[in-house]
């Protein structure tokens, strides 16, 4: 784990919640009113189960940001159990619930990276 200052949490970053757990960053935006303290607000999914969770934090505090090993799968296909991917290196599959793909469902189709 790294931390960062909130300010710079974008779409797709992983980090850590005040629960432990680990949340993907869906949507985040720097509010800098008039008057007080500019806020950093997110939209998370907890990693675990798919849960939305709404974020805020001050742009001036620190947050742990998890390190991610970032893989391309190639996307096969969809079925009852969920989205099959397949690691192109390895022939390595996993089966992704609809809950993680979220919105993204929309863009894949057969062999999309």
């Amino acid at each position: 784990m790294v931390k960062v200052i909130a300010s710079s949490l974008r779409k797709g970053n992983v980090v850590e919640h005040e629960d432990g757990k680990l949340y993907v960053i869906l949507f985040s935006e720097n509010i800098h009113p008039g008057k007080g303290n500019s806020v950093t607000n997110v939209t998370m999914r907890r990693m675990s189960d798919g849960v939305k969770v709404i974020g805020r934090w001050r742009t001036v505090e620190m947050v742990e940001k998890a390190d991610v090993d970032e893989r391309e799968y190639q996307y096969l296909y969809h079925d009852a159990e969920g989205f099959h991917f397949m690691e192109p290196q390895s022939y390595e599959q996993i089966t992704v619930s609809e809950d993680v793909v979220g919105d993204g469902a929309a863009y894949l189709t057969d062999g999309v990276m």
